[in-house]
C-alpha cells in the first residue's frame, strides 16, 4: 500500500502505511523475541529437573537374600552410630562433672580451712552467695557426693553404651561377610544357571501342525 499510495504521489497515505507497517514489524520482532525467550526458559527448566531427578539405575540378578542383608546392613549400622552417640554424650558429661568435682574439692579445702565465719560461693545453687562456714561446707560435701554417684552412674551407662555399639558392629561385620558370600562369583554362576527363559522362537510349522 505504501507503494501503491507513493507511486500515485500520495504521500500522506504513503506515510501513513509506512508507519503501521513499522509499527507492525517491531510489534512481531517483539512477540518473537518473547517467545524465543519462553523456550530459552523452559529448556533450561528441563535441563534442570532432569539434571537433579535422573538416577543411575544398576539391575543386577542377586539372591532373593541379598535385599533382606542390605538392609539389616544398614539397620546395624544406624544402631551403632546412634549407641555410640549415646556413649559420646555420656563421656562429654562426666568431663564436664569432673571438673566441676575437682572445682568443688578445691573449695572445700579452703573452707575447711577458713577461720571466718561466711564466705561467698557459686557452687552450690549456681549464682554467687554467702553462707555460714558450716553451712557451706556441708552443701559442698552434699554437691560432691551427688557428683561422685552422677559420674560412677554415667561411667558404667558408658561402658554399657560402649558393649553394645561393639556387638552391633560385630553384626554388621558378620552380615557384610554373608554379604560377600552371597554376592561372590559361585554364587552368581548358580543363580545365572537357574535362570528361566524370558522368551524362546518356535517353529511357525509346530505352531499350526500342534
Amino acid at each position: 500500500l505504501e507503494r501503491a499510495y507513493a507511486g500515485i504521489f500520495d504521500d500522506q497515505h504513503a506515510a501513513s502505511f509506512r508507519a503501521q507497517a513499522e509499527m507492525l514489524e517491531r510489534d512481531t520482532e517483539i512477540k518473537v523475541e518473547k517467545t524465543m525467550e519462553k523456550i530459552d526458559s523452559a529448556a533450561r527448566k528441563m535441563i534442570s529437573l532432569t539434571a537433579d531427578s535422573s538416577t543411575e539405575i544398576k539391575l543386577e540378578v542377586v539372591a532373593a537374600a541379598v535385599p533382606q542383608l542390605r538392609a539389616r546392613i544398614e539397620q546395624k549400622r544406624d544402631e551403632a552410630e546412634a549407641i555410640l552417640a549415646e556413649s559420646k554424650r555420656h563421656g562429654r558429661a562426666n568431663e564436664y562433672d569432673r571438673g566441676r568435682a575437682k572445682v568443688i574439692a578445691e573449695q572445700l579445702a579452703i573452707v575447711r580451712a577458713c577461720k571466718t565465719h561466711e564466705l561467698d560461693s557459686d557452687l552450690v545453687h549456681g549464682i554467687p552467695q554467702r553462707f555460714k562456714v558450716p553451712q557451706l561446707l556441708v552443701n559442698l560435701e552434699v554437691e560432691q557426693k551427688r557428683l561422685q554417684e552422677v559420674i560412677e552412674y554415667r561411667t558404667k551407662e558408658k561402658e554399657r553404651a560402649d558393649i553394645r555399639a561393639r556387638n552391633a558392629m560385630d553384626d554388621m561385620k558378620g552380615l557384610e561377610e554373608t554379604l560377600a558370600a552371597e554376592l561372590g562369583p559361585l554364587m552368581r554362576k548358580v543363580i545365572m544357571g537357574r535362570q528361566r527363559f524370558r522368551c524362546c522362537a518356535l517353529n511357525q510349522s509346530n505352531l499350526r501342525s500342534r
